[in-house]
């Protein structure tokens, strides 16, 4: 469904990933890594002040809800503005009703779209995020806008591996970096309305510039 595009961040923007790369593999210290990734890690991007390990932290914690497929606290820390962008293409007045709706949605798609990353690796247990690279900040008023680099990480019990692609997420606090939201959709004119909610043109288009 369109209308949920937005979805999850980080999984649904490496949705492009090739499904059948664990057909061909690399064997490395008795470890077999499919194609298209790798044992040895990226350098990982250290946070240079509060405000970008705050960044760091909420992107982690929403990892984790995501994993744990913990539907309330994915609602909760949820992008603020989404809502209200999903609420006017469905034409729902309530806040509540629409997130009771987003939820639904998560309970009947999160677990199977889990599984398409972990899929990739049969040792897979979960995925995540591993950021490298903070590449543009932009500040408006009270609101703070990241484009962020990061490496699709899937996690088995003793072992992890790294996509050596990377991929590019945008990021969005709305109390001077207190609060992050990851924003990223594979759907550049539905991030644009959603983030124009609290964020101008100008400072969408500065952001997503490279």
């Amino acid at each position: 469904m369109k209308n949920f595009a937005f979805l999850l961040i980080f999984f649904l923007l490496c949705s492009c990933t090739n499904v059948q790369k664990q057909e061909s593999s690399i064997i490395k210290n008795d470890l077999v890594v499919p194609e298209g990734y790798t044992h040895n890690p990226f350098k990982k991007y250290i946070p240079e002040n509060q405000i970008e390990q705050n960044f760091i932290t909420d992107l982690k914690v929403f990892e984790i809800a995501t994993n744990n497929l913990d539907y309330d606290k994915i609602v909760e820390l949820y992008y603020p503005d989404y809502f209200l962008y999903l609420g006017q293409v469905l034409s729902i007045n309530s806040l509540d009703e629409t997130k009771k709706k987003f939820k639904e949605y998560l309970q009947e798609n999160l677990e199977s779209n889990n599984k398409k990353f972990t899929d990739h690796w049969e040792k897979a247990e979960k995925s995540g995020v591993y950021v490298t690279n903070i590449i543009n900040r932009v500040k408006e008023k009270d609101g703070i806008l990241y484009l962020y680099e990061f490496h699709e990480v899937l996690y088995s019990e003793n072992d992890s591996i790294f996509e050596i692609e990377p991929t590019y997420g945008v990021a969005a606090s709305l109390n001077n970096g207190e609060k992050w939201y990851s924003c990223s959709s594979t759907d550049d004119e539905e991030l644009f309305e959603i983030l124009g909610y609290s964020f101008s043109k100008n400072s969408i288009e500065k952001v997503l510039s490279k």
